[in-house]
């Protein structure tokens, strides 16, 4: 699990699919404050030309589902963040820019992102600290 300082300026973590299709990662940008809307990035890399291709025809935000939460507490994020942008880069990988994330608490986090079209998801894990 990656320590996400609050006051960093920017913050980096990562995560392979459960069926292993693509990589996730996600960047934080500014410093993150509780109870705050925040804006965030998240890179998807493809694992191979095919899933490649499949995200080529994904380019619509409702193609793409955020969630996260507290497991330990049982509860998820206090808003439902979405994705607001979707664009590509030279390489294939996609760039997502979502809105909406907030954290009520310090603590340990999740946040995953859902690709129904691949049947697939990635979930990140981080303590987010003062």
């Amino acid at each position: 699990m990656a320590v996400f300082p609050g006051q960093a300026s920017e913050s980096r973590f990562k995560a392979v699919s459960e069926k292993g299709s693509f990589t996730l990662h996600v960047i934080s940008s500014g410093e993150t404050s509780l109870n705050q809307l925040l804006t965030w990035t998240a890179r998807l890399v493809p694992a191979n030309g095919q899933v490649r291709k499949t995200f080529q025809v994904l380019r619509d935000p409702a193609d793409y589902i955020i969630a996260g939460g507290m497991p330990a507490h049982g509860h998820g994020l206090p808003t439902e963040p979405r994705v607001t942008d979707v664009r590509f880069d030279g390489r294939g990988e996609v760039i997502l820019t979502l809105k909406g994330i907030k954290f009520q608490m310090w603590g340990d986090w999740v946040l995953s992102i859902d690709v129904p079209a691949l049947q697939d998801r990635a979930e990140t894990a981080f303590t987010l600290k003062p």
